[in-house]
């Protein structure tokens, strides 16, 4: 991953606890690492990211792609409660996705990119970026933006009932 790349992933994921922390914020960033210690968690992002070499070009085209613009303009749905699910903003995650794959937006497509982003729903996860932003006072941080952006996806791609 390009250095530039890298560095705005860190920045987004891993907070940096204030000089002076509050006692919640200490709190907030031990949870934080509980939550990535979780075994089952890492075993499932790890076994999505066993590609190595293939991942990592993936989440730079990615990011190059706009997938960090879309997740921006779904900062502002987040915020004012929102439910996720179908509309233009999930069709344009997907289009990004598969542009930067090479194929074309598809019910088969949306389906195995639901899949690919389970592990990014996962109740842990969700609670990870809620935590981030306790740290870093964001009200809706680049993650929840993310995550409500594949909850969306999974809502449109899962039949009703089994939800």
């Amino acid at each position: 991953m390009p250095e530039d790349g890298a560095a705005m992933v860190i920045s987004v994921s891993v907070p940096e606890l204030p000089g002076d922390p509050a006692p919640e914020h200490v709190v907030a960033y031990a949870t934080l690492v509980a939550i990535v210690r979780d075994q089952r968690l890492r075993q499932r992002f790890w076994a999505r990211t066993r590609t190595g070499e293939e991942f990592i070009a993936y989440r730079n085209a990615l990011l190059e792609g706009g997938v960090g613009e879309v997740c921006e303009l779904a900062r502002p749905l987040v915020r004012a409660g929102r439910q996720p699910g179908p509309g233009p903003l999930l069709d344009r995650f997907v289009e990004v996705h598969a542009a930067t794959r090479g194929t074309r937006d598809s019910p088969a497509f949306r389906r195995a990119l639901a899949r690919t982003g389970a592990a990014d729903r996962s109740p842990g996860l969700h609670r990870y970026w809620e935590l981030v932003g306790e740290i870093t006072g964001e009200d809706v941080t680049v993650g929840e933006a993310h995550s409500w952006l594949l909850d969306s996806l999974h809502r449109a791609v899962t039949p009703r009932e089994s939800r």
